[in-house]
């Protein structure tokens, strides 16, 4: 039970523990039903503490994409000399919302992989010559 708990968690770092015991249940069909308070007692066992998650995409430093960003780069600098350009700040304000804290092994990061997700930013643009 404790390594199947174990990779639950690894897997999914953003579950809580209702969630790790909905997956239990799953994967482990024939045992018993435990409380959320075993649960809890569990993943204290294991040294499972929860952290600030962190979102990774998953192809943000593939080989395929480091290509692309050179290809660009190079296109940028050596094509387009006296052009006016248009940068959208890309750091907008998110207004959706997800877990921010997820479940670890002491001492590694929280980190939760997400494939590259693009939905609509609050942006501003800055022109310039």
């Amino acid at each position: 039970m404790r390594a199947v708990v174990r990779t639950v968690v690894g897997e999914h770092p953003d579950f809580t523990i209702r969630n790790i015991n909905r997956e239990l249940r799953t994967r482990l069909p024939q045992s018993p039903a435990i409380s959320q308070t075993t649960s809890s007692g569990i993943l204290d066992g294991l040294l499972v503490t929860t952290k600030k998650l962190e979102d990774a995409p998953a192809e943000r430093n593939s080989d395929r994409t480091k290509q692309q960003r050179h290809a660009y780069a190079t296109w940028l600098m050596h094509e387009v000399q006296e052009t006016e350009f248009i940068f959208i700040d890309e750091a907008g304000i998110n207004i959706w919302t997800k877990r921010t804290r997820g479940r670890v092994v002491r001492g590694r990061r929280a980190v939760r992989v997400v494939q590259g997700r693009r939905w609509a930013k609050l942006n501003h643009d800055i022109r310039c010559k």
